[in-house]
């Protein structure tokens, strides 16, 4: 049931300086028997079951409901971004964008704080209907970020078609930068592409100071981790301490 299911949140940092941008929505399951499961043991789970779209609802409902509440609360958050993810199904659907803009009406938010992520495969689908919605949620206000960006690049030639503000690297391939040259070079000119074509670019995945200094070098100034250097998913009365010095990591 929803009431078993909890919002976790990944802080999104400058990977310069350190400084708190924003955060990313996630989702735990509470099991009654097995206790806090992550995403990825439960949603393959939800996704035969039929209860994909529904999780995702839930996000997107619970993520803009908390950030009401703590601007309620009078926390500093009003030059956060909220990110969720929406599968590509849900980005196409009308039905998400109308979630969407009436949860931000009854909320008395903008959408200038909220960030939807959509995974770069989105590109395969029909162009038409493709520039249509990313023209929608433009209009909308709310900016959009191609996930996993490099895991798919066969697309990429289309990137410049589409109302695109963002694209964020793919985890495999900021984990592997230390390990091989040929993914370095990936990255290099994935970053090179994305920024040539006047996107924002973040980076999964960046788990220690090797990392990061690795991925500032190459030119991509945002990103989130899960080892020491930065935070992984917490819960929403974590992050809200996150919220007094600002200040993720020390500057590099």
């Amino acid at each position: 049931s929803n009431n078993e299911l909890q919002l976790q949140l990944w802080p999104i940092g400058d990977l310069r300086t350190g400084q708190l941008r924003g955060m990313e929505a996630s989702v735990r399951w509470n099991h009654p028997q097995r206790g806090l499961m992550a995403p990825a043991d439960f949603l393959p789970l939800a996704v035969n079951a039929g209860f994909a779209t529904q999780i995702d609802e839930w996000v997107v409902s619970a993520s803009i409901r908390q950030f009401a509440a703590w601007v309620d609360a009078g926390l500093p958050v009003q030059d956060l971004e909220m990110a969720f993810n929406l599968t590509t199904e849900m980005f196409l659907s009308p039905r998400s964008r109308q979630l969407i803009s009436t949860e931000l009406t009854n909320n008395d938010l903008r959408p200038v704080n909220f960030r939807v992520e959509v995974p770069e495969s989105v590109l395969r689908s029909d162009g038409t209907v493709l520039r249509e919605v990313f023209d929608t949620y433009r209009s909308m206000g709310m900016p959009v970020t191609l996930d996993r960006f490099g895991s798919d690049y066969s697309n990429l030639d289309r990137l410049p078609r589409f109302a695109i503000d963002a694209v964020k690297i793919d985890l495999a391939l900021i984990s592997d930068l230390s390990n091989r040259l040929s993914s370095r070079a990936l990255v290099s000119s994935l970053i090179t592409l994305a920024q040539t074509a006047g996107l924002r670019v973040a980076a999964a995945g960046v788990d220690d100071e090797l990392l990061r200094d690795q991925v500032v070098e190459l030119g991509c100034v945002q990103g989130q981790g899960q080892g020491l250097w930065l935070s992984g998913a917490i819960d929403p009365h974590e992050f809200a301490e996150l919220l007094g010095d600002r200040y993720l990591i020390e500057a590099g």
